[in-house]
């Protein structure tokens, strides 16, 4: 289809989660919805109006999914990367994941040749057998680089030529040895070849790295993944500095039709020396450089900042000890609590900098114990300077009754990783968190209750991008293994469904534009072939995605 000429879109069943309940049709013109239509009589005049072009559309009309917090750079790297996730990320119906580490392995040995390695899925609390180490992949290969990422992004795992290429090894009599550039904290990980949360940084400069031209047809592969499922807006959670201008030439491709069509949301990473933010006499500004970035579909999101780790990683922070030790090495382990990436005090002055400026800040805490300190700082920050962005705590894995409080107190908002429920909730009952914490894990219940904002989403590559199925888990909070999750935490089909669409849109600061029909918004929306209002609760998942429209672009 071409824009320019009025489009009339009807004959399906609409929900556009406004005050307008009957909507026969909408008219789209320039990407824009014009006119909700209620009246069967107006539909037949538009109808025959040959001024108009008409779409018939078959099967339920929502808003297009809106995915406020995914990888998504990182998720069209993989599709050309090696494959190990336990879970089908690509909606592949040849792919077999890998049950146990020595499947990981035989996965990696496949693809071995002269160049170096790169896969991503790694679980090891979901993938059975021993946890893969440096000499495992060494076996793999000695010769070329082998770099194994976890599921959840916070461990790599490499082997011995990884060391060596970084510098951070030195071959001595058969055997290797550390080198000055190693920090004493990170000897011991360095040692397994198995690098966490801020010692993936020995290791990040000699990741393989692909060309420009390379990324954008991964791009162009995973927004055809995406939107069959329904997406039409997307984050990228972690955009370093360099990659929005490689974005701003992705958008006005998108623009001209000459790029597939996705709206995304980039988050900034934190850092002190950020050019987003420069010195001022009153503190900390905003340059400006939204209105330089900003178009149709690409959006300067908030800025993120990483507070913590993963709950199956074992490295998000407690307040109280793991169920059970680690599957790594670490002093006391019956006492384990996880770690925080700043102190509190560090948090403050991000958190000042951030929002006393006119971010928007993402601040990333799955653990109690992390969150705790995330709103520490936020309250702080609060008695300090007028704060004049929005925040939203990214994952809220394992939030709190009295956290929420806190939240809804200082308008904060909470998104939730819901596919935890599903695809982590026997492990986390069984080994991590035990049942009783695992029951109330992405308490959307409670947050419902209460009025604090919140949203939810997949962290894709973390987990498989499909709102349907988000929606689905938080309706039924069922685990792969059929145990119920605290059906309290459970929310109505309609509540899920604005989760996915109009709530991460007023959280992304762009619900003026996407997230629910309207006029004057985008007219974006998915065609589903049922309605995931009124279906069985239990068959949401098995919903199919006919179509994804984005600007009058199918």
């Amino acid at each position: 289809m071409s824009a320019g000429k009025v489009t009339l879109f009807y004959g399906g069943e609409f929900i556009t989660l406004t005050s307008h309940d009957e909507v026969k049709g909408i008219l789209e013109e320039n990407g824009i919805i014009t006119k909700l239509i209620e009246s069967t009589v107006e539909i037949d005049l538009l109808i025959s109006d040959e001024n108009v072009r008409k779409v018939r559309l078959n099967g339920c009309v929502v808003p297009g999914f809106v995915a406020s917090h995914t990888h998504f750079s990182t998720y069209s790297i993989l599709t050309k990367s090696v494959r190990v996730s336990p879970m089908n990320l690509f909606f592949d119906e040849n792919y077999s994941p890998p049950k146990t580490s020595e499947d990981v392995l035989h996965r990696l040995k496949d693809h071995n040749t002269d160049v170096d390695i790169f896969a991503q899925g790694y679980e090891p609390v979901l993938q059975t057998g021993k946890i893969i180490d440096r000499h495992d992949l060494d076996l793999v290969s000695s010769s070329v680089c082998i770099y194994l990422m976890s599921a959840s992004m916070h461990t790599i795992y490499v082997n011995t030529q990884v060391l060596l290429k970084n510098g951070l090894v030195d071959k001595i009599l058969g055997g290797i040895v550390v080198t000055d550039k190693v920090p004493q904290s990170a000897v011991e990980e360095v040692m397994k070849g198995a690098l966490s949360e801020e010692n993936l940084l020995l290791i990040s400069a000699t990741i393989p790295k692909i060309s420009p031209s390379e990324l954008k047809l991964c791009m162009s592969e995973s927004i055809r993944i995406l939107r069959s499922q329904g997406i039409t807006t997307l984050s990228d959670a972690t955009v370093q500095d360099t990659m929005f201008s490689f974005y701003k030439d992705i958008a006005a491709d998108m623009k001209y039709g000459v790029f597939p069509k996705m709206r995304i949301v980039g988050f900034p990473v934190y850092s002190p020396k950020s050019p987003f933010l420069v010195p001022s006499h009153g503190g900390l500004i905003q340059l400006d450089f939204k209105s330089f970035y900003n178009s149709d579909f690409l959006t300067v999101g908030p800025m993120k900042v990483i507070g913590d780790g993963s709950v199956q990683g074992y490295t998000a922070y407690l307040n109280q000890p793991y169920y059970s030790p680690p599957f790594f090495d670490v002093p006391n382990p019956d006492e384990w609590r996880g770690q925080y990436n700043y102190p509190q005090i560090d948090l403050r002055v991000a958190f000042q900098e951030i929002l006393g400026c006119g971010m928007n800040l993402a601040v990333h805490g799955n653990g109690d114990g992390d969150i705790d300190l995330i709103l520490e700082a936020l309250e702080k920050v609060n008695e300090q300077i007028e704060v004049k962005g929005r925040v939203r705590i990214e994952h809220s894995s394992l939030i709190t009754t009295y956290q929420l409080i806190r939240c809804r107190y200082l308008g904060i908002h909470t998104s939730f990783l819901n596919h935890h429920i599903y695809y982590y909730g026997d492990v986390f009952r069984e080994r991590v968190l035990g049942p009783e914490r695992t029951d109330r894990i992405h308490p959307a219940g409670t947050a419902t209750e209460m009025g604090v904002s919140w949203d939810m989403h997949s962290d894709c590559p973390v987990s498989p991008p499909c709102p349907l199925f988000e929606m689905w888990t938080a309706v039924n909070r069922s685990t792969s293994s059929g145990i119920i999750l605290c059906k309290e935490e459970s929310v109505s089909a309609i509540e899920a469904l604005k989760a996915c669409t109009i709530y991460s849109a007023l959280s992304l600061g762009i619900g003026d534009k996407v997230g629910s029909l309207e006029v004057g918004k985008f007219a974006d929306f998915a065609v589903l072939s049922e309605n995931p209002i009124t279906i069985d609760p239990k068959n949401i998942r098995d919903i199919i995605v006919l179509q994804t429209h984005i600007s009058n672009r199918t």
